[in-house]
């Protein structure tokens, strides 16, 4: 046997990315989210257009995943969809799948000391579950089969992710 791959890491560009990003989220068309299985004040989850905040960071995120997937032995990688996820206070997102996705890649941009990470269910055993150590500036790469949430943000400061989908051949 051996470990399910979860990579983190600092994302490379953060310090000097950071306001940017967060002032062109401030511009992108968004919508809350609240219903049973999630709450989220701000997002831009299944909206297609190419929103300017897309095009700053994806250059970004491309350079990060290429050498891993490289590593990993794939010949190459199609980018899915991009989104943005802001949680203040008592939002959250249940357990879910990124279906047809190979990998997920979540950067944190803002993650307060004291808010959550994205926890994953082991698929042969519900009952355990993991929280990777991560924090703000850093990405979490995963592999998109594994169901997985963010437990309610229980801080008093927004966490914002921006996350990616993709395909490897």
């Amino acid at each position: 046997m051996f470990n399910i791959p979860f990579i983190v890491d600092d994302f490379y560009p953060h310090h000097f990315i950071k306001t940017k990003l967060l002032q062109l989220i401030e511009n992108t068309k968004s919508k809350p989210l609240d219903s049973i299985e999630e709450q989220r004040t701000c997002t831009d989850w299944n909206r297609e257009e190419e929103y300017e905040y897309k095009n700053f960071i994806l250059p970004y995120i491309i350079t990060t995943v290429q050498p891993l997937f490289k590593k990993m032995n794939y010949d190459s990688f199609d980018k899915g969809s991009v989104w943005f996820q802001q949680y203040v206070k008592q939002d959250f997102h249940n357990w879910h799948r990124h279906p047809g996705t190979d990998w997920g890649f979540v950067y944190y941009c803002e993650l307060p000391e004291d808010g959550p990470g994205t926890e994953f269910r082991n698929p042969l055993n519900p009952d355990e579950t993991f929280t990777p150590n991560i924090k703000e500036g850093q990405f979490l790469l995963f592999p998109g089969l594994l169901e997985h949430r963010s437990k309610e943000n229980e801080s008093n400061n927004r966490k914002t992710v921006v996350v990616t989908n993709f395909s490897t051949y």
